[in-house]
């Protein structure tokens, strides 16, 4: 069963940090990106190796917005904030 992180019981970092620890690389998909953040990592990160020449660490980072809105924003002109 996976392991739902609430920082109360369960710490996002240190679940983190344990399976960086064991991993070959890492691939992320965030919403935000914070630096200072990634730096409490980046000793776990640092020592990925990789595997196959794919990077030991990819990362993704954006909320993406429906394709409909996106659409609908090109041809009505929409500003970026609605």
């Amino acid at each position: 069963m996976p392991t739902i992180f609430d920082n109360i019981d369960e710490k996002l970092l240190e679940g983190l940090k344990d399976a960086l620890k064991v991993a070959e690389r890492g691939d992320f998909c965030v919403g935000y990106f914070n630096l200072r953040g990634w730096r409490r990592i980046t000793e776990e990160v640092d020592a990925l190796s990789g595997q196959d020449g794919i990077p030991p660490c990819r990362l993704i980072v954006g909320m993406s917005t429906g394709v409909d809105r996106t659409v609908r924003r090109h041809y009505n002109h929409e500003s970026e904030e609605t």
